[in-house]
């Protein structure tokens, strides 16, 4: 091997900076699981204590573009 490729071979195997960032990824990567997880399960909780708050009322009603 030449020395440059033996210092850059060194560097290349003395830089953390990747793994960190990869450990990170994977940090975001599972609280996104997690989130997805927990809406999904709470989901349907959450929809059926909105649909209950309040009687229906009456449908929305779009004002017409006709004078």
């Amino acid at each position: 091997m030449t020395a440059s490729l033996r210092k850059y071979v060194r560097r290349f195997l003395g830089d953390e900076t990747a793994p960190s960032a990869i450990e990170y990824a994977l940090l975001v990567a599972g609280v996104g699981v997690l989130i997805i997880a927990v809406v999904y399960m709470l989901g349907g909780g959450a929809r059926s204590a909105f649909e209950h708050a309040s009687p229906p009322g009456p449908a929305p009603t779009t004002p017409s573009s006709t004078p």
